[in-house]
């Protein structure tokens, strides 16, 4: 499991997001093909990145602080890690060979959900909807 269900949104916040992404990364940019166009945003698709990039990282950031707050008060015993509290715990590992930063994770995030297809995408959306 990459995430728990815990630090996820109730309002398709997230799903809305990989679905813009999707689109753009998928639209025909014209800037990519007119050299005379290629400083200028002519169908926007710039602000949206811009845009869709910055909520992503404060939906990540939530998600990660969530996160974080949960391993300070987790209880002894058994429990269960997925996948991003692995990460955090190399990440906050000092004694680490890797040292990964808050913006390492926020990447390995974003390309764990986009490296596997819409497929992926589809169930991570439907199951935390």
């Amino acid at each position: 499991m990459v995430m728990s269900k815990r630090g996820m949104d109730e309002d398709g916040e997230l799903g809305q997001m990989i679905a813009d992404i999707t689109e753009i990364t998928g639209s025909f940019n014209l800037s990519d093909y007119v050299w005379l166009l290629k400083t200028l945003d002519v169908q926007g698709l710039g602000r949206r990145v811009k845009d869709t990039r910055l909520k992503w990282d404060l939906v990540i950031e939530r998600i990660l602080e969530e996160h974080d707050e949960a391993r300070k008060h987790k209880k002894t015993g058994h429990v269960v890690k997925d996948l991003l509290d692995i990460i955090l715990d190399i990440g906050q590992d000092e004694s680490s060979e890797i040292k990964l930063t808050r913006e390492n994770v926020k990447a390995f995030i974003l390309v764990t959900f986009f490296w596997h297809g819409n497929f992926v995408l589809e169930n991570f959306v439907r199951a935390y909807n």
